[in-house]
């Protein structure tokens, strides 16, 4: 992945040049809980002022042309303006984006999606936060001098944006739902900044039986290549565990 990393960081240096002030990488590459098989590279690329129409469209080619390399899931990259890290605001905007949920659009449409690919995105608070908790700075400034303490409300709304459709992505993505709901638990109860895996152990730790048994086969799965599986009706119960714990509300 360091080699990965060091060609991105190679290419973007050289179409943003001086516009670059930093690449930083954050998600579970940078949490230490990296699987290949079922993670993405996940990355914000920081510019002091907007970049040109060009150089959106020759990032986002290049990270398709990449994408043979990639980890199982792909690459989740933002480009937002510095200003935005030094003065935080909620919902954050960004001036680029790219994800495989919009892999096909890019390939159909490259320059009509590069020219509407702008806005503003609740999940930036919660990628902040881990930068600044546990991020690596890939490339340019240091992240303490670039990103500012997101507020806790702001980081607890992006990550309870996440687990708002927990429900209807259970049984197609059920270990990302399990423990997507621990790292809103974990944090709401013990105020850490955490993984989605080292919420889950701490849950397996904490939670009562049957639920730490979910969320301990969710933690093995999410480390290997096993698949999960449900028990009789265990997702409605942790559903329901969580509702009562007050994690999801009635209406999630």
């Amino acid at each position: 992945m360091e080699e990965l990393i060091q060609t991105i960081v190679n290419k973007y240096a050289a179409i943003l040049k001086d516009n670059l002030t930093g690449i930083y990488i954050h998600g579970s590459y940078a949490m230490g809980c990296f699987n290949p098989s079922k993670s993405d590279l996940d990355f914000l690329v920081i510019c002091e002022r907007m970049p040109t129409f060009n150089q959106k469209k020759r990032m986002i080619q290049f990270l398709m042309k990449l994408e043979p390399k990639a980890p199982a899931k792909g690459f989740e990259m933002s480009l937002v303006l510095k200003r935005y890290c030094m003065y935080f605001t909620y919902p954050t905007p960004y001036e680029l984006h790219y994800s495989p949920m919009y892999r096909s659009s890019f390939k159909e449409d490259l320059e009509g999606t590069v020219l509407k690919m702008h806005g503003k995105d609740r999940d930036l608070a919660a990628h902040f936060m881990v930068v600044s908790h546990s991020g690596i700075c890939a490339y340019g400034a240091d992240i303490k001098k670039i990103f500012l303490e997101v507020p806790k409300e702001a980081y607890l709304n992006s990550i309870e944006n996440d687990i708002a459709d927990s429900k209807k992505r259970l049984e197609e993505e059920p270990v990302d739902v399990i423990l997507n709901l621990c790292r809103v638990y974990y944090y709401k109860k013990e105020g850490v900044v955490s993984s989605k895996l080292s919420a889950g152990k701490w849950a397996v730790k904490n939670f009562p039986h049957p639920f730490d048994d979910i969320v301990s086969r969710a933690c093995i799965c999410y480390q290997s290549d096993a698949e999960y599986k449900f028990h009789d009706n265990e997702g409605k119960l942790f559903l329901d565990f969580m509702k009562k714990e007050g994690i999801l509300n009635e209406k999630k």
